[in-house]
C-alpha cells in the first residue's frame, strides 16, 4: 500500500490515513509516497530523501548498486515538471570518464548526473510504470554524499557567511546553462539543494531539481493556475504569488528566492514562516504586500556588505535581473569558492605501484644486465 506524508507534521501513515490535533493541518490531504522495500520498476525504495510539492525524491538501490528516484505526485502538471527536468539534465550529463580519467578524482558535481530510468538501453529521459493500478513517472539519478540544506540548517541555523556565500554561487553556477536557455526554475527552497562537507570543511552545495523548466515565451504550453499554486510561498517572489501572468515571470524570480535562502542561512530562520496547504492564501498575501522585516541580528555583519545584496536579490524596485548578477556580486566580495581538493581513487595508487613495481624490475634487469656483462668482460 501505497503510503501518506504530510510536508506540514513529517508523518508517514502506516494504513493511508492520516490525522493530526492540529485542526489546521491538511494531513489527509498527504502526499502518497513509497516505503522501505517498495519497488517502482526495478528500483528498490530504501528510505525518502525530501518530500516536494510536486514529486518526491528517495534514495533507492538498483542491483544492490545505490542511486536516486525521483517520482512525480499524480496529477499532469507535476508530472509534466517531472518530464521536462529530467529531459535537461539528461542533456547536461557528464560523459562517462576516459580509461585516464578513471584513475584521477573526478569533480564534484553541482547538479545531480541523470541514469537511464530502465534495466535495459534506452534515450528516454524519464521512466513510466504502473504501481496498483496508478502510472507514475519518474526519473533516476546517481546518489551522492550529503545532506538536504534544510536540515543542515536544523543543525547549524547560522552558517559563517563565506560558507553561505558558497552555497548560493554553486547553486546560481548550476542554474546559469538553464538561464541562458531562457528557463526559470520558479521553486527554488532549501529542499532543492543538497549540501556536503568536503576535506577541510567547506560546504559543497548540489542542486537537485530544476523547477518547472519554464520558458516565459512559451507560456501556452504551460498550466499556469496550476504552477502558481503549487509554488512553495515562502521563498517565491512577489509577482509569482500575485500570478500577474507569464509576462511577470522572469530570470529575477530565481534571484529573490535565492535571495531568501541567503538570508535563511544568515539569519537562522525563514524570512516568512513555512505553513501548511490551507495557509498558503494568507502567507502569499504577506510575501505579496512584503510586510515581514528581513533584518540580520548578527554583529560579525555590521560592516559587511551581506545585508545590501540580501535587500537588493529580493528588493521588488532594484533587485538582481537574474542569478548570474547576483552570482557576480557575491563572487566580487567573497571571490570564487575553493577548488575542492578530491581524494584519489584508489585505483590511483595502484597504477603507481603497478608502474613503480615495473620500474623497479627494469632497472634492476638492467643492473643485472650491466653486472654480468662487466663480470664476462
Amino acid at each position: 500500500m501505497i503510503k501518506r506524508f504530510c510536508e506540514r507534521c513529517d508523518k508517514t501513515t502506516q494504513d493511508g490515513h492520516l490525522w493530526c490535533s492540529d485542526r489546521d493541518c491538511p494531513a489527509e490531504q498527504g502526499y502518497p509516497v513509497f516505503d522501505y522495500g517498495d519497488y517502482v520498476a526495478d528500483l528498490k525504495v530504501i528510505k525518502i530523501i525530501a518530500v516536494w510539492r510536486t514529486a518526491v525524491l528517495y534514495e533507492a538501490a538498483r542491483n544492490d548498486e545505490p542511486v536516486w528516484l525521483k517520482v512525480a505526485h499524480r496529477d499532469d502538471e507535476c508530472e509534466s515538471r517531472l518530464k521536462r527536468d529530467a529531459k535537461w539534465v539528461q542533456l547536461m550529463a557528464p560523459r562517462p570518464p576516459s580509461f585516464m580519467q578513471k584513475f584521477f578524482a573526478q569533480p564534484r558535481l553541482i547538479h545531480l548526473a541523470w541514469l537511464p530510468p530502465y534495466p535495459n538501453k534506452t534515450d528516454k529521459a524519464y521512466g513510466e510504470v504502473t504501481v496498483g493500478d496508478q502510472t507514475r513517472v519518474y526519473s533516476v539519478f546517481q546518489a551522492i554524499p550529503g545532506s538536504l540544506l534544510s536540515h543542515t540548517l536544523l543543525e547549524n541555523p547560522n552558517i559563517w557567511h563565506t560558507e553561505a556565500a558558497g552555497i548560493i554561487t554553486t547553486v546560481a553556477a548550476a542554474m546559469r546553462l538553464a538561464l541562458d536557455k531562457e528557463l526559470v526554475h520558479m521553486g527554488l527552497t532549501p529542499d532543492m539543494i543538497y549540501v556536503d562537507k568536503d576535506s577541510e570543511g567547506h560546504y559543497r552545495a548540489t542542486l537537485l531539481d530544476y523547477g518547472w523548466c519554464f520558458r516565459p515565451k512559451d507560456a501556452a504550453n504551460y498550466n499556469l493556475a496550476q504552477m502558481f499554486r503549487l509554488v512553495e510561498p515562502s521563498y517565491a517572489a512577489p509577482e509569482v504569488l500575485a500570478q500577474l501572468g507569464a509576462q511577470a515571470v522572469t530570470p529575477a524570480a530565481d534571484a529573490y528566492s535565492l535571495g531568501m535562502i541567503f538570508y535563511e542561512m544568515l539569519a537562522g530562520h525563514t524570512g516568512y514562516a513555512a505553513t501548511a496547504v490551507t495557509r498558503d492564501d494568507r502567507l502569499r498575501q504577506q510575501v505579496i504586500a512584503n510586510r515581514t522585516p528581513l533584518a540580520l541580528k548578527r554583529p560579525e555583519l555590521a560592516g559587511a556588505q551581506v545585508p545590501a545584496i540580501i535587500e537588493q536579490a529580493i528588493a521588488p524596485q532594484k533587485r538582481f535581473a537574474s542569478i548570474v548578477d547576483f552570482q557576480t556580486t557575491l563572487v566580487k566580495v567573497y571571490g570564487i569558492p575553493p577548488i575542492e581538493k578530491r581524494t584519489k581513487p584508489i585505483r590511483y595508487y595502484v597504477a603507481l605501484a603497478i608502474i613503480g613495481a615495473l620500474l623497479f624490475s627494469i632497472v634492476i634487469s638492467g643492473l643485472y644486465v650491466l653486472l654480468n656483462t662487466a663480470i664476462r668482460g
